[in-house]
């Protein structure tokens, strides 16, 4: 959202011709490439790298933008709420392409405020801790882990206070639920520990019913795939990419010809 209203100059996917969700792809990459340069000054500057991280202007920029999405400021709430359906329709004709439909969906930007009072709850019961600065901890060393951020020092919510509401909220409306299973690559091995760990501690007994089914990463020869640097294949390139071969194969094997004069002659009958 920072990057498209620093340098977007209002394009649209209309304006563009680009699927949505690859526009705001494209302004995803256009941060980060600023934000690394940022730190990299301010690193040269002799400031530590984790500092240069949470000071960098441009972070400094989203985090307001954060506080004020969250407070449910107009102008930040409308740009969100237009870069998120370019990027949503862009989805759906993936999810068409691919002949992928969901039953139910369940958006982060409406479980965070579960997950806030889940952990407001948690922290009054003492399965939590403020550090001086605000921010909420749960200190997960007898477990063998360490302490997690679950909320930051200005209140807003990070990624496993939204997963935390989400768990809460799918459990709820589905209650004759046996098992949940997360279907997410192994980076994420650790954050679902915490989670689970976190889900039983605060009393829920069907967080032993959640379950992390991890996968390997697919890398490309020159390392891990990024979507923060553009280093990704691209769902919609790489189904293209099968159709072009296959009909450049049929072509080739003259089967493809064959189909069509199949379909011709049956017409053909079919009119007589």
């Amino acid at each position: 959202m920072l990057a498209w209203k620093r340098y977007g100059n209002n394009e649209t996917p209309e304006s563009t011709g680009m699927k949505g969700d690859h526009l705001v792809g494209k302004y995803y990459v256009a941060f980060d490439k600023v934000y690394k340069q940022e730190i990299a000054t301010l690193v040269e500057q002799g400031m530590k790298q984790e500092e240069a991280e949470k000071k960098a202007p441009s972070m400094l920029e989203v985090q307001d933008m954060l506080r004020k999405w969250e407070a449910g400021d107009k102008e930040v709430v409308d740009l969100w709420k237009m870069m998120n359906a370019w990027v949503y329709a862009g989805f759906d004709v993936t999810y068409k392409t691919l002949g992928v439909d969901f039953d139910k969906t369940y958006y982060e930007s409406n479980t965070y405020i579960l997950g806030k009072d889940m952990v407001a709850e948690g922290l009054q019961k003492g399965v939590f801790f403020k550090k001086d600065d605000g921010s909420v901890w749960i200190d997960l060393t007898a477990d063998g882990l360490d302490q997690k951020l679950v909320q930051r020092a200005d209140g807003t919510s990070v990624y496993i206070t939204q997963d935390i509401g989400t768990a809460a909220l799918r459990y709820k409306e589905y209650p004759e639920l046996t098992k949940m299973i997360y279907t997410v690559g192994n980076e994420q091995d650790y954050h679902f520990k915490v989670l689970f760990l976190i889900l039983g501690k605060l009393g829920y007994a069907w967080a032993k019913e959640c379950y992390h089914l991890s996968y390997g990463m697919v890398e490309l020869p020159e390392g891990k795939m990024k979507s923060r640097e553009g280093t990704v294949v691209d769902a919609d390139d790489l189904m293209q990419e099968m159709y072009d071969t296959a009909e450049a194969t049929t072509k080739e094997l003259g089967k493809l010809m064959a189909s069509q004069m199949k379909k011709q002659r049956n017409y053909t009958e079919t009119l007589a």
